[in-house]
This record gives C-alpha cells, sequence and structure tokens, in this order.
C-alpha cells in the first residue's frame, strides 16, 4: 500500500517492531523518526497519510507537543498516540486534538492494524 506512515518513537525497538509488522502487512512506505525535529522535517518534505507518535518522546518537545504543532499547521492526518500511560490520563492530555485513537503499550498489533486500516478507511 502506498500509504505513507511516520512513526515518532524514541525507543528503537518499539520503533523497529512497528516498522516491521506495518511493512509485514503491506504498508510499505514507513518513516521512522527518533526525535521531534527529525520528524518535523520528514512532515515538510514527505506527504505522511498518518502518524504513529509516542507521547513522551524524550525531549523538550513531546510527542504530544508535535500533535499540536500538526494541527496548528493544517495537518489533519491521523494520529495514533502510543503511550505507556493509563487510558484516563492519555484521554485527558490529548484533549482537543482531533482524528486521533490512542494505544496503550504494550501494544496488540493486531489492534494497531485494524485501527489504522479504519483512519485509512481500508476495507
Amino acid at each position: 500500500m502506498e500509504y505513507k506512515i511516520l512513526i515518532v518513537e524514541d525507543e528503537l525497538i518499539v520503533s523497529e517492531v512497528y516498522a516491521h509488522f506495518l511493512r509485514k502487512n503491506g504498508f510499505n512506505n514507513v518513516l521512522q523518526a527518533d526525535t521531534i525535529s527529525e520528524a518535523k522535517e520528514l512532515v515538510e518534505s514527505s506527504d505522511i497519510a498518518l502518524f504513529i507518535l509516542d507521547i513522551n518522546v524524550h525531549e523538550k518537545d513531546s510527542g504530544l507537543g508535535f500533535a499540536q504543532y500538526l494541527r496548528g499547521n493544517k495537518y489533519n492526518q491521523p494520529i495514533l498516540f502510543s503511550t505507556g500511560n493509563s487510558l484516563v490520563k492519555t484521554k485527558e492530555l490529548t484533549k482537543g486534538i482531533s482524528n486521533m485513537e490512542v494505544l496503550i503499550k504494550p501494544t496488540d498489533l493486531q489492534d494497531l492494524l485494524l485501527i489504522l486500516k479504519n483512519r485509512l478507511k481500508i476495507a
């Protein structure tokens, strides 16, 4: 499938697991960034269809801040937040961010695939 998916995750093993799983399931255009600044460069140079964001990227600007940056700059593609926080806490943190879902770590990869296909409207 030709959808570009950007994974923003500072834990290399998590990013690699997501990317490998997505490629194995037909998503061949998977980009990975482990910093917000790298993610911003990729957004400006690529046509991203969906974002998978770790809420707690270890730098001053979190995945949550990056999501707010995206929405503030008219990027309205779906966002899947990946977090080890509780669902209640995460829903509180992401309140006001449109077109998004929350995945709790450890992530069930079949759930990831189902949500991703749903958000991209793939049968």
